[in-house]
């Protein structure tokens, strides 16, 4: 009696180990979390408009994770020895694969409007990662801005 009551118990035993490794085995690897890295690149021509005085840049935004990219930053110009400034955003569906564009307006903080020259576009890409939280790339270029 005792005899069957261990072969009984191996048996069990061996069901449950051969459920249980089935289950581990049809459980797919947990992916390892990997930080967003983002890349930025600003245009070398833009364009400033004479009807409205703005300055257009553009660029492209790289990234390993499907995310919003919100990119901002200054246009910074000497025009007839005075300083013209303005900020830009534009937000930015970066899927990775392949670089996605951006265009962003600049409006002159003051009356004097941007003209063509060289101009200094300091520019930011930020994007959120949940689990890393935020990250953010600097790109300081001079662009050429023609009339437009």
């Amino acid at each position: 009696m005792q005899r069957t009551w261990r072969r009984a118990a191996l048996a069990a035993s061996l069901s449950i180990t051969g459920a249980l490794g089935g289950l581990v085995a049809a459980t797919p690897a947990q992916a390892e979390t990997v930080p967003l890295e983002l890349g930025l690149a600003v245009a070398t021509d833009g364009t400033a408009s004479t009807i409205s005085g703005k300055a257009i840049v553009h660029g492209t935004v790289t990234c390993s994770q499907p995310t919003s990219v919100t990119v901002s930053g200054t246009v910074d110009q000497v025009v007839k020895k005075v300083l013209v400034r303005g900020r830009f955003d534009a937000l930015v569906a970066c899927t990775p694969g392949a670089p996605v564009a951006w265009t962003a307006a600049a409006t002159p903080i003051d009356t004097t409007p941007f003209a063509r020259g060289a101009a200094e576009v300091s520019t930011e890409a930020s994007a959120y990662d949940a689990e890393y939280q935020r990250y953010v790339v600097y790109d300081t270029s001079i662009v050429d801005l023609v009339k437009s």
